[in-house]
């Protein structure tokens, strides 16, 4: 896994889109935390890292969206496949190479805090709690994006899907905030989520047929799962919307809150993804 790790750094770091990257994360760190904390002395960290959260969500996609797309565009993990790269071995590669990029940005956002002490007397420990958060919070939507990146065929479905999916994330987190868990609210999720996937169906069969038989089956089974067990059915929304909006459970450490069932999300949440990415790929190979 090493040398898949070294030939990743390599490439790229002799593409400017990771300097972009870095440049973007380690720009909006220091001017939010400037703002607030230094020029408004204000001495708790979650108002900067609540914005500075938003512009990762804005730059990391600029690294990650052709890590794999454009190979699968070229044929150049065909390549791979038949030196014997496993795709497991070729995923933490990669994931492990993406996640160093942001670990560098990171390092410099790290040592804000003590900065700040020292002008707006920043409650260090706190701080350093929302930066742990933080760092899980890149970690998760870094697999997440490689995942994205896994399953398109070309770099620029690829981009778009990463910027939209970090865009509905970000608005499922309100949505999480002002629309509590039903039967109503899950019902309309799930019919949404079977329409998008029919969407989907369409392109890749170009059939009506199977479409229509497609949507007609998941909304019996949707309906039918809704009158046998209503109270699982509802809580089905909470738990899809804690799962895409992957910017909420921050929020808890942003607070100074040390949240090990956050921590055991995120953990998993990156696991869950990277582990999908790993299972996309292994059937790209045989295709």
């Amino acid at each position: 896994m090493s040398n898949v790790y070294l030939f990743e750094m390599k490439k790229l770091f002799s593409d400017i889109r990771a300097y972009i990257c870095m440049a973007l994360m380690i720009a909006v760190s220091g001017f939010f935390t400037a703002y607030f904390n230094l020029y408004n002395g204000i001495p708790n960290t979650e108002y900067s890292l609540s914005v500075i959260s938003i512009g990762l969500m804005l730059a990391l996609p600029l690294l990650t969206y052709p890590v794999f797309s454009k190979e699968n565009a070229d044929g150049f993990y065909s390549l791979q496949s038949s030196l014997g790269v496993r795709p497991a071995v070729l995923v933490a590669g990669k994931y492990l190479a993406c996640l160093t990029v942001f670990t560098i940005s990171f390092l410099i956002l790290a040592i804000i805090p003590i900065i700040s002490f020292f002008t707006s007397g920043t409650y260090l420990l706190g701080a350093y709690v929302g930066i742990i958060g933080y760092y899980l919070f890149g970690a998760a939507f870094i697999a997440l994006m490689l995942f994205i990146s896994a399953i398109s065929k070309n770099s620029l479905v690829s981009l778009i899907a990463s910027y939209s999916v970090a865009v509905i994330s970000y608005f499922f987190e309100y949505l999480t905030i002002y629309v509590t868990a039903s039967v109503t609210s899950a019902l309309l999720l799930l019919t949404v989520l079977a329409l998008l996937f029919a969407i989907c169906i369409y392109f890749m069969t170009k059939s009506e047929i199977v479409t229509i038989a497609f949507i007609v089956i998941t909304e019996t089974v949707v309906i039918l799962f809704r009158f046998i067990s209503p109270t699982v059915f509802s809580s089905f929304y909470d738990i899809f919307m804690r799962v895409i909006a992957i910017r909420e459970r921050l929020s808890v450490f942003l607070y100074g809150i040390f949240d090990i069932t956050a921590v055991i999300h995120y953990i998993v949440l990156t696991a869950v993804f990277v582990l999908l990415t790993v299972l996309g790929m292994r059937k790209r190979r045989f295709e």
